[in-house]
């Protein structure tokens, strides 16, 4: 968003993915250099793919060699690593997005606790008793709503106005299609 400084979780994401992309510049240049006459080792690779970094998009980053031996030899990325060690895949989590927009589109959105008890719920399903009876954690949330800021967010509700309050009575309502009220 224009004009809007990024969070520090944000921040360290971007850097991360930026950290990603160019170590798999460096797998290929190493392993490009691998077929010519002259090799290179792993910290000269990785410090060329630092330079096009600078070059390219004007940021420094590091990369750490060991990394690059791992990553060579079969290692997964810290994502990768990630991914195994969330509480909801991320089938799930799209399942929990489509319900806060499903609650949140017929007026009823949800609290953070709310949020919570749904993804405890979710969680409890997949994981059964490896799960902790204390849910997800406290700030679990707040992360959630932080990475799908794209498709869900959080907003002050306003109350209704008065003059529309005062036309809900018994007399207007059955005109309108509404059960009516008992009296």
């Amino acid at each position: 968003m224009v004009g809007r400084a990024h969070s520090e979780r944000e921040k360290k994401r971007l850097l991360s993915a930026l950290k990603e992309e160019y170590l798999l510049r460096a797998i290929t240049l190493y392993k490009n250099a691998q077929s010519t006459p002259y090799t290179l080792s792993l910290r000269k690779v990785c410090r060329l793919a630092e330079e096009q970094c600078l070059q390219e998009k004007k940021k420094r980053v590091a990369l750490s060699n060991s990394a690059l031996h791992r990553r060579l030899h079969g290692g997964q990325c810290h994502r990768e690593v990630k991914e195994g060690q969330r509480w909801l895949n991320n089938n799930e989590e799209e399942v929990l997005t489509n319900e806060v927009i499903y609650w949140g589109d017929r007026g009823f959105p949800l609290d953070h606790g709310r949020l919570k008890e749904h993804a405890d719920e979710i969680a409890r399903a997949r994981h059964g008793d490896a799960f902790p009876a204390t849910g997800v954690g406290k700030a679990w949330t707040s992360r959630f709503v932080s990475d799908h800021r794209d498709q869900i967010g959080m907003y002050w509700t306003h109350s209704m106005d008065h003059s529309r309050a005062r036309a809900v009575n018994p007399f207007n309502n059955p005109d309108y299609g509404g059960l009516g009220w008992v009296l």
